[in-house]
């Protein structure tokens, strides 16, 4: 297959890995600058990356290259499902499916309407609350927690009670042409933290803890509820849905139709088992993913601390996202780097088992501290 991913925040890096691997030609495309992609780290491995600023250019690139799949994970993008679903083979969002993510008021109505628990609604602002848009658009807006009196835009944005001393909980799932399957649920720790400041990556706060027994089985009948009416409508992706528990409780955070940001969770699938996933055979990715799965995040010394890419093969470790090949040395990509105030952006690791000697490796190199292990 001839293969275009409009790609959303380097969502899609291992499966296009496992693609390229499986003889596919894969392109990726982005409407930022050159010089903020990582493209050295890509054409790596044999992903081209394209820059394409108009539905014209698109157009043009699909016909002269001859696309015949596109893989779509930006919410933003889901209106090409209209135009390319009869022409191409389309994986990914619809406009339907887009609105798990971006219509959050609709969203919040709905999952109450499941009987699925809520952060309290509140008429006015106070501290500390959290204000989530109406409807997420291509301005990025996106909920903010307050801390502090600077309301600014409220009437674009309902308010819900901040919950404390909570277990934050992620459900990674798979959705695919109204069937879903899970991957794998954790407590996060310490995103609201990133969250308090808009430049702050959630990298440079956040930790993971498996989640009890107990927490667990709250969890998934929560997320089983929500996938079900989810399923209806529509779309193949990977997604994660976030919540709270407090007191034993359960509420609804927020849905995201697409992994994590700079994604460095390999599937450990096929690129054609992955293809075949996203063609209504969700389980084959939710069944191959370990319950006990590792992962661990470091954070370079300096913004330009070169990154020991030579220990992934050396301890047969998965490779990270988020890296680009700067200088000769491997390194944290310039895309990354402007998310955070000292542009010094952590990288998550991710495999079935990572060895002790891999992490003793990354501490002795000396130019990337482990500031998270799961």
């Amino acid at each position: 297959m001839r293969i275009l991913c409009i790609d959303y925040g380097l969502c899609n890096f291992h499966n296009l890995i496992s693609l390229v691997e499986d003889g596919h030609k894969v392109y990726i495309m982005s409407d930022r600058e050159a010089d903020g992609f990582p493209i050295d780290y890509y054409e790596t491995f044999g992903i081209e990356p394209v820059f394409i600023y108009r539905d014209s250019e698109l157009r043009k690139f699909i016909s002269d290259h001859s696309i015949d799949t596109m893989i779509v994970t930006n919410p933003s993008m889901s209106s090409f499902y209209n135009e390319w679903n009869d022409k191409l083979k389309y994986i990914g969002l619809n406009p339907r499916s887009s609105i798990l993510e971006t219509h959050k008021w609709f969203v919040r109505g709905e999952v109450e309407k499941l009987g699925i628990l809520v952060p309290k609604l509140l008429d006015r602002p106070s501290v500390p609350c959290v204000m989530k848009p109406y409807i997420t658009g291509k301005n990025h807006d996106h909920a903010r927690i307050c801390f502090s009196e600077d309301f600014d835009g409220e009437e674009k944005h309902f308010i819900e009670e901040y919950l404390t001393d909570t277990i934050e909980t992620n459900v990674d799932y798979v959705m695919s042409h109204g069937k879903w399957s899970i991957l794998h649920t954790q407590q996060k720790i310490g995103e609201d933290l990133a969250k308090m400041s808009e430049l702050i990556h959630w990298t440079c706060t956040s930790s993971f803890k498996p989640l009890s027994e107990e927490n667990t089985q709250l969890t998934l009948e929560n997320a089983e509820k929500f996938l079900g009416w989810a399923s209806e409508f529509g779309g193949s992706y990977i997604g994660q849905l976030t919540g709270f528990i407090k007191d034993g409780k359960w509420y609804f955070c927020e849905n995201n139709v697409r992994p994590s940001h700079t994604n460095s969770v390999p599937y450990f699938v096929t690129g054609d088992e992955w293809l075949m996933a996203m063609s209504g055979h969700p389980e084959i990715i939710g069944e191959s993913f370990p319950s006990n799965i590792n992962k661990m995040i470091v954070k370079p010394m300096e913004p330009n601390s070169p990154y020991p890419y030579h220990l992934h093969a050396k301890h047969n470790v998965a490779i990270p996202c988020g890296l680009d090949i700067i200088d000769g040395e491997y390194r944290v990509s310039h895309l990354m780097r402007v998310k955070s105030k000292d542009h010094r952006v952590g990288i998550v690791i991710c495999d079935r088992k990572i060895p002790q000697s891999f992490i003793d490796d990354i501490r002795f190199d000396g130019n990337f501290y482990v500031t998270s292990i799961l």
